[in-house]
C-alpha cells in the first residue's frame, strides 16, 4: 500500500508541475531579457483563458530492495475557469507478477462559492469528497506566483515546430524548496504523518522545459524531470526509506484553448 501510495505521490506532483505553466511566475534578473518577456507574455495570456486541456504521459522507473519496476502514467484534463470546474482520468500502468496492472481514477472538482469540492473515484461510482477553501487556494497560487520559482531561464531554440504551431523552447530549473513547500501546503507530503516539519532548502532543482507558441503566447509543450527531486523529497519525510526512482520523466502537451470540450459532473458529485 505504501509503496502504490508513493507512486501515485509522483504522478500528483507531475500534475502540480503541468498546472504551474499557468502560474504567471516572476522570472529571476539573471534571465535573458527574451526569455523573460516569453514567459511574461505567455503568464499575461494565460491569465483570462476561460478553458483548456491537458495530456500527460509520465514515465517512472522506481526501485525497492534493488528491484525495478517501471511505471506508466498517463492523464487527461479538462479545466474550466468560470466557474471553475475540472475533470480528470488518470491512469497507471503497473508491472506485477509478469503482467500489467492497470488503475484507473477519475477526479472531479468544482467551486461551491468560497469552497474548492473533490471528487475522486476508482470505479466512476462511488466518490471520496474532500474539500478545500478556495481563498487558501489561491493564497498558495499567489505564493508561487510572487516567488522566483525560475532559476537559470534561457531560450534553448528559438524557432521549433511542436503540434504543428511555431514555438520557442525555454528551459528552466524550478526551485524545490519553493514546490515541496507548495505540496506541504496541499497536504501531499506522503508518509510524514507526525506533523514534523521538513527542512526543504537543500532539496535538488527540477529541470523543466517550456515549449510556447510565438503567435498566441500559450503553452504549447512541457517537460519535467524530477528524479532527483523526487529521490530527496521523500527521504525528507521518511527516514531510511528502501525505495529510490532511478527516472522519473514526463512530458505534458495542451490544446482547445477557450475551446475545452463540455462535461458535466456525475449525480454522486452534486
Amino acid at each position: 500500500m505504501k509503496k502504490l501510495k508513493k507512486q501515485f505521490l509522483a504522478a500528483v506532483l507531475t500534475a502540480v508541475m503541468a498546472v504551474c505553466a499557468f502560474a504567471g511566475t516572476t522570472p529571476v534578473a539573471a534571465a535573458t531579457l527574451s526569455a523573460k518577456q516569453y514567459i511574461n507574455k505567455m503568464a499575461k495570456a494565460t491569465e483570462k483563458l476561460k478553458s483548456y486541456e491537458m495530456k500527460m504521459n509520465m514515465d517512472m522507473d522506481m526501485s525497492v530492495q534493488g528491484k525495478t519496476t517501471s511505471t506508466k502514467t498517463t492523464s487527461t484534463t479538462i479545466a474550466f475557469a468560470s466557474p471553475l470546474k475540472t475533470k480528470t482520468v488518470m491512469t497507471m500502468t503497473i508491472p506485477s507478477n509478469g503482467k500489467d496492472t492497470k488503475i484507473k481514477v477519475i477526479s472531479y472538482t468544482k467551486q461551491k462559492g468560497n469552497k474548492l469540492l473533490q471528487y475522486t473515484s476508482t470505479d466512476n461510482k462511488t466518490y471520496e469528497k474532500s474539500t478545500l477553501d478556495l481563498s487558501d487556494y489561491s493564497d498558495m497560487l499567489s505564493s508561487v506566483q510572487t516567488t522566483d520559482m525560475y532559476s537559470d531561464l534561457k531560450i534553448v531554440k528559438n524557432s521549433v515546430t511542436v503540434n504543428g504551431k511555431s514555438t520557442v523552447q525555454i528551459q528552466a530549473r524550478l526551485k524545490g524548496e519553493d514546490i515541496a513547500g507548495l505540496l506541504a501546503q496541499l497536504g501531499l507530503n506522503g508518509d510524514n504523518t507526525q506533523g514534523t516539519s521538513s527542512d526543504y532548502s537543500s532539496l535538488s532543482p527540477i529541470t523543466i522545459s517550456l515549449w510556447i507558441d510565438k503567435k498566441t503566447y500559450y503553452p504549447v509543450k512541457q517537460t519535467i524531470d524530477m528524479k532527483d527531486f523526487m529521490n530527496e523529497y521523500l527521504s525528507s519525510l521518511v527516514a531510511d526509506s528502501d525505495m529510490s526512482y532511478s527516472k522519473i520523466k514526463t512530458s505534458v502537451t495542451y490544446k482547445n484553448f477557450n475551446k475545452a470540450t463540455k462535461f458535466s459532473l456525475p449525480k454522486a458529485c452534486k
